[in-house]
């Protein structure tokens, strides 16, 4: 009984696996190609002020949105063990949610040669303009 339990833990692992890499090759690079060339300048900006009225729609999209980047932040996890873009995937979804320090944590993460070398070089592929980075080593991107 127990050998059953563990069979299924490991197809289980397997599916997720096979999943999370076919999602990570089709969907990280598109995600990557339609943010802005300034996503990780602008991200410092505090957002636009919202009337009262529009609170609990707010609110909702706030949940959805920060529930949405927690998935990715678990399967970026997940994608460090298994085959996928793992740090990637972690910068996507950290820069879905909403916490304090967010804009601390994205910045070290783009703060890494490899990591804006990554992201550009999807951008080139994709034939779209390579990011724009604040702070040391903006020009050694070529």
């Amino acid at each position: 009984m127990k050998s059953l339990t563990i069979n299924r833990l490991l197809e289980w692992l397997g599916l997720l696996s096979v999943v999370t890499f076919f999602a990570s090759i089709v969907f990280i690079p598109w995600l990557i190609l339609r943010l802005e060339t300034d996503f990780f300048i602008k991200h410092r900006v505090a957002p636009p002020r919202v009337s009262s009225h529009a609170l609990p729609v707010r609110v909702i999209l706030l949940v959805l949105r920060n529930g949405v980047g927690l998935v990715f932040l678990a399967a970026g996890v997940a994608m460090l063990f298994l085959p996928g873009q793992g740090i990637l995937t972690i910068l996507i979804g950290l820069s879905m949610m909403n916490f304090p320090g967010r804009e601390f944590v994205l910045e070290r993460l783009v703060q890494n040669q490899k990591v804006r070398k990554s992201l550009n070089w999807l951008r080139s592929k994709g034939n779209k303009a390579p990011f724009r980075f604040t702070g040391k080593n903006q020009d050694d991107l070529t």
